[in-house]
């Protein structure tokens, strides 16, 4: 592949994996309060759950940037949304089991997709001409804003199926979440190739 068919697949590649994971991201963020709320039976303290996840995402910064300096940025961004499979599922269980602590941790390792996902922004310049890079990290942007849009509709249908099949309220929405990092890791892991960091030297 020359420099410019290894851009094209990259950013291709990381348009998708964005759109996925900013969907199922925004998905969960946007109920975990009104789980977290139903949990506690009071809101004092449903802002917790968000602020984990932010939290997550500040901390494995830069572990995450590092990674990605020593193996490439396909190891690193995969490994950031294969962490918040692992979030997702404990928030399932969290959330059935009415276990609030764990739902803060589980929040706190699904934030590491949130990190992966902006890391992905910045692999888009890797192989970038210096006067096509803004364009090619605004195009990874502007892609996760429309998962953003459609997160919150499809997190409310999700909760609607998850109640109907006898499942806590607003529970359900999580398996948005760990179906939006599972398809981001593997759109990552299968085709984030030449890794970008690595092909620019």
């Amino acid at each position: 592949m020359n420099r410019e068919q290894v851009q094209k697949r990259a950013v291709t590649t990381l348009m998708v994996s964005g759109a996925l994971s900013s969907l199922g991201y925004v998905a969960v963020v946007a109920t975990v309060g009104l789980l977290a709320s139903e949990m506690l039976g009071s809101d004092l303290w449903a802002g917790l759950p968000s602020a984990a996840a932010t939290i997550g995402t500040a901390l494995v910064a830069a572990p995450l940037a590092l990674l990605s300096k020593r193996q490439g940025r396909r190891r690193a961004i995969s490994s950031g949304y294969l962490v918040a499979i692992l979030g997702a599922l404990l928030l399932l269980f969290a959330g059935q089991r009415n276990m609030f602590w764990l739902l803060i941790v589980a929040m706190g390792l699904f934030g590491f997709g949130r990190a992966s996902s902006l890391q992905a922004r910045f692999a888009a310049a890797d192989v970038a001409e210096e006067h096509h890079r803004a364009g090619a990290i605004a195009l990874v942007v502007w892609v996760g804003t429309v998962g953003a849009v459609a997160g919150p509709p499809i997190a409310r249908w999700a909760n609607s199926v998850g109640v109907d099949s006898g499942m806590a309220d607003w529970v359900s929405p999580a398996f948005v979440g760990l179906m939006g990092a599972a398809g981001a890791a593997l759109v990552v892991s299968r085709w984030l190739r030449p890794d970008p960091l690595e092909y620019a030297g």
